[in-house]
C-alpha cells in the first residue's frame, strides 16, 4: 500500500537518495526544502532516476505558518523522515546559535505541527555529537569558572 511521506531536507544528498528509495518502493514523496545546503537540479535527479514526479515546498521547518500550510494542503501525510538539519562541524564552531536555533527549535517547530495532526511516524535524523559539541563550546565561551 503507498503511503505519503513528507522528507525534509529531501533536497539534500542524503534526503535526495532516501526519496529515490521512497519512491522505487511504491511511495510518494513530498519535500520540504529551505534550500540552504542543497539544489533544485536534485529534484530533477530523483524524478529522473525514478520517473516520477514529487512534490516540493521551498519551506523552512522554522516557519511554522508556512509548515502548517503543507500540512494542510497534504493531507494524508504518513509519516515524516526529518533531514533538515545543519551538520558543519567547523560551522557549528563557530556558529553555534545558528546550529541550535535550525537543529532544534526547527525539529521542535516541525514535532508542535506534526503533533497538532498525528503524524504516525516519525524518524529524525539527530546530530547529537555535533549538539554536545555546540554545548560544549557555549558552555566554555560562557563560564564564570574559568
Amino acid at each position: 500500500m503507498s503511503k505519503k511521506i513528507l522528507v525534509t531536507g529531501g533536497a539534500g544528498f542524503i534526503g535526495s537518495h532516501t526519496c529515490i528509495e521512497l519512491l522505487n518502493n511504491g511511495n510518494e514523496v513530498v519535500i520540504v526544502d529551505n534550500l540552504y545546503n542543497a539544489n533544485k537540479k536534485s529534484l530533477e535527479v530523483v524524478e529522473k532516476a525514478t520517473g516520477k514526479k514529487v512534490t516540493f515546498y521551498e519551506v523552512d521547518i522554522r516557519d511554522e505558518e508556512k509548515l502548517n500550510e503543507v500540512f494542510e494542503t497534504e493531507k494524508d501525510i504518513f509519516g515524516v523522515i526529518h533531514f533538515a538539519g545543519l551538520k558543519a562541524v567547523g560551522e557549528s564552531c563557530a556558529l553555534p546559535l545558528k546550529y541550535y536555533d535550525n537543529n532544534v527549535a526547527g525539529t521542535t517547530t516541525l514535532c508542535r505541527v506534526m503533533e497538532k495532526i498525528i503524524v504516525k511516524i516519525l524518524f529524525l535524523v539527530h546530530q547529537l555529537l555535533y549538539m554536545e559539541i555546540h554545548m560544549l563550546f557555549l558552555l566554555k565561551k560562557t563560564s564564570h569558572y574559568q
